[in-house]
């Protein structure tokens, strides 16, 4: 099946391709007040969302994508997450109403900063269940001095979030 591209209102689209048992849905740009779920939620079938495009959310957006999620959530339309973009990851940490209580989390990406150079990296991490701790690996190599490269969170916030282990 082709993929379809779809405005959901301001700089925010999404990439939709229908599969067996549902749809995925890649969205793209900034979630801002100007967010519009509605195109999704009105789909009526389970949704696979793909996080990793979103460059940024606002407050007003953080009510439209928490709206979103309660909206689903009501009409019993599955909702999962894959590739969460680390402003995603970082609203769900602030916000506990940011994933309802039915999204599953499936993957998250996380930042690493080298203290040598500066470079950042994104790894991703699959998530085993809602409530499984994230093992986070702590061994990632710059990729352009080598040097080891350290998480790049707020105060703990995987750890916080995902309850996390470091893997060596």
């Amino acid at each position: 099946m082709p993929k379809i591209a779809q405005s959901l209102g301001g700089s925010l689209a999404a990439h939709i391709e229908y599969r067996d048992g549902g749809t995925s849905v890649a969205l793209f740009g900034k979630v801002t007040e100007a967010a519009d779920f509605s195109k999704l939620t009105a789909l009526r079938t389970a949704l696979w969302v793909d996080l990793s495009a979103v460059e940024n959310i606002n407050s007003l957006g953080v009510r439209a994508w928490c709206n979103f999620v309660r909206d689903c959530e009501r009409a019993k339309q599955p909702l999962v997450i894959e590739k969460m973009a680390p402003v995603m990851v970082q609203q769900m940490s602030m916000i506990s109403s940011f994933m309802g209580t039915h999204a599953q989390v499936k993957s998250i990406f996380v930042p690493y900063l080298c203290p040598s150079c500066n470079a950042e990296d994104l790894r991703l991490v699959e998530l085993t269940s809602r409530d499984a701790p994230v093992t986070v690996p702590s061994n990632v190599l710059c990729p352009k001095c080598k040097t080891p490269m350290q998480v790049d969170e707020l105060d703990g916030m995987y750890e916080n979030l995902f309850g996390t282990t470091a893997a060596r």
